[in-house]
């Protein structure tokens, strides 16, 4: 059964992850909005009534889908940065058009929603990040791609100019092909990032 506020002030961030969502998750099946103070990255802490509809797994971290009444629209947040969660009595309905995967589709990361659109992004990578990304995808979308099935528009570099963050393995004196790997998704700052 989903309680008021189940948290400790010594409890990991972990650990208050875990209790966030179970208890979202119990707040969803019952239909149930909750309270939740929000730890912005930008800006002081803020409390709003939340209307959960999803959550969401993206690259190891957890996050929330919902109705914000603080912003009057459909928000995104990281349980990690809840400071606390209260049941409310009140109910909600979660509207008939959403969808959580249509809402992550054109997404690379946490950014997403239905005002984001996919546009086709071609990276060029050094061989060994390109055997890396054949094992880890980017995204559903990617696509790996061998430099004759480039469109013509595209003007790679040269495969010698490319050099990787790693530098611990000594410069080779000869280059190995490089990779294009193509996604379709937003750009969106996580994506830069």
């Amino acid at each position: 059964m989903l309680t008021e506020d189940a948290t400790t002030p010594q409890q990991s961030t972990a650990d208050l992850v875990l209790i966030y969502s179970k208890q979202i998750i119990e707040a969803m099946e019952m239909r149930h909005c909750v309270q939740i103070e929000y730890a912005s990255t930008h800006r002081a802490p803020y409390v709003t009534e939340f209307e959960p509809y999803c959550v969401r797994s993206i690259r190891g971290f957890l996050y929330t889908v919902g109705y914000s009444c603080h912003h009057g629209e459909v928000r995104i947040f990281a349980l990690d940065r809840i400071n606390y969660l209260r049941l409310l009595p009140q109910r909600y309905k979660i509207p008939a058009d959403f969808n959580g995967d249509a809402y992550f589709r054109d997404s690379f990361g946490a950014f997403a929603g239905q005002d984001i659109h996919s546009e086709r992004i071609i990276l060029q990578v050094v061989s060994q990040l390109g055997k890396y990304l054949r094992r880890r995808p980017l995204h559903e979308s990617q696509r790996m791609m061998e430099r004759h099935q480039l469109p013509q528009d595209i003007c790679p570099v040269d495969d010698a100019l490319l050099s990787t963050i790693d530098d611990t393995d000594p410069p080779s004196t000869e280059s190995q092909p490089s990779c294009f790997v193509e996604i379709r998704v937003a750009i969106t700052r996580d994506l830069i990032a």
